[in-house]
């Protein structure tokens, strides 16, 4: 995985110096995110080798409900686990869903009329 998910901790944080133990307490939240996202599409937790696949993210979709679940799910772990309050939680869900999240599903197909 990226770093990318630890960079936006650091700076909801508001930390210049990680210690080790913060370091690897962000890394285990990670984890346990993701393997929450992979459950909610049917695997049975984070599949490592799925996702070294290119733009993995967007092999399997969840709908804008099951999004919203996820989200309200990882609020409510981060602010548990950090210690953290809810608008700082619901910015970093929000990057972590745009960053990791699955594709979502089409609510509607538009016709060929309504195309452009």
């Amino acid at each position: 995985m990226s770093n990318f998910f630890r960079i936006i901790v650091f700076n909801q944080l508001q930390v210049n110096n990680i210690m080790p133990t913060k370091e690897k307490k962000i890394d285990q939240f990670q984890m346990k995110a993701l393997d929450e996202m992979f459950r909610r599409v049917g695997f049975e937790g984070y599949d490592e080798e799925f996702a070294q696949q290119p733009y993995w993210f967007t092999k399997r979709e969840w709908t804008l409900e099951e999004d919203v679940n996820f989200t309200k799910w990882f609020i409510d772990e981060y602010s548990k686990t950090f210690r953290e309050p809810k608008y700082i939680a619901k910015e970093v869900a929000g990057w972590f869903v745009f960053n990791y999240g699955w594709k979502t599903k089409k609510m509607y197909q538009l016709d060929d009329k309504h195309r452009r």
